[in-house]
């Protein structure tokens, strides 16, 4: 749960935007420990968040996955949050489109260190979202919008293609030791 309000706080450990439009990876590069198969402790980690949706002016379906990856890029945990808007807003001045948006469904995918990463399947499903896409941000490229309370604030680039309605973002939203 922590993990997600961070999300939504815009607080990210890491996946600093560059110039360039893209997203940068900032996976941990070594661990303290030995890694998984000793099951030591102090494990690097980051946890990914990646969503698609169909989105045009007036609806949003789609999914967000998060992914906790270790320093040698061995996924262990992914769990993914089937979403839907409930509402269209017209409160985000930069946004060409937003929406609150809630979870309609989630599903574990892998889980070996699902919990030593606080992700919860239903924490994630249970939080309540407004998303929006600016096509400009601050004069740069384009961006998920997230309202934090009553605040929207860009947290990761993002593309829309308003012919096919085709909408994706990642970002890592946090990096962290495991257990």
């Amino acid at each position: 749960m922590i993990l997600v309000l961070m999300t939504l706080l815009g607080c990210t450990a890491g996946g600093a935007a560059d110039d360039s439009g893209s997203a940068s990876s900032t996976a941990a590069d070594g661990g303290t420990g030995t890694g998984l198969d000793g099951g030591s402790q102090g494990d690097q980690a980051v946890i990914e968040v990646t969503g698609d949706a169909s989105v045009d002016l007036d609806s949003y379906v789609g999914t967000e996955r998060f992914a906790l990856t270790d320093a040698t890029g061995t996924e262990l945990c992914a769990i993914r949050v089937d979403l839907a808007s409930t509402a269209t807003r017209d409160d985000c001045p930069d946004c060409v489109w937003a929406f609150d948006v809630a979870a309609t469904g989630s599903t574990v995918e892998l889980d070996q260190r699902c919990a030593d990463g606080g992700l919860v399947a239903k924490d994630l499903a249970a939080t309540p979202r407004a998303y929006g896409y600016a096509e400009e941000y601050i004069g740069h490229s384009s961006v998920l919008m997230v309202d934090v309370d009553g605040r929207w604030q860009g947290v990761a680039y993002a593309g829309w293609d308003q012919a096919s309605g085709a909408f994706s973002y990642t970002y890592d939203q946090e990096e962290l030791t495991l257990p």
